[in-house]
């Protein structure tokens, strides 16, 4: 897990000796079907009429075809918009890379909504 703190990005910092109050992310970890998934949006491909994309530059988005919801994020900006409104992040990380898959973690400027995607890559 060392591998994912150093990744990530944001106003973070550690601190020895304390238990760690994070919850367990395994789960999803474990799944590498793409999706979206926290408040405000979840959208996963498995759900059929769902598109995913990502650009050249690992830009990664989606959008539900049945009524527009979309979302896009630029890791190397740090940036995410949902529906074409910017959301404040606080911490955005590269959980872990494999076989083709890439799962990131977004903590939103609250501290409290934490958000995941999944991508192929």
């Amino acid at each position: 897990m060392m591998s994912a703190a150093a990744a990530c990005s944001g106003h973070s910092v550690e601190v020895a000796d304390r238990p760690s109050s994070e919850p367990d992310i395994s789960p999803e970890l474990s799944d590498p079907s793409s999706r979206i998934a926290g408040s405000p949006l979840t959208l996963r491909y498995d759900d059929g009429g769902i598109l995913f994309s990502r650009s050249d530059r690992g830009e990664i988005g989606a959008v539900r075809l049945s009524d527009g919801v979309s979302f896009e994020y630029d890791p190397t900006a740090v940036s995410l918009t949902i529906n074409g409104v910017a959301l404040d992040l606080y911490e955005a990380c590269l959980l872990q890379r494999r076989d083709n898959v890439e799962w990131h973690r977004l903590t939103l400027d609250d501290r409290k909504t934490t958000i995941f995607i999944v991508t192929d890559i």
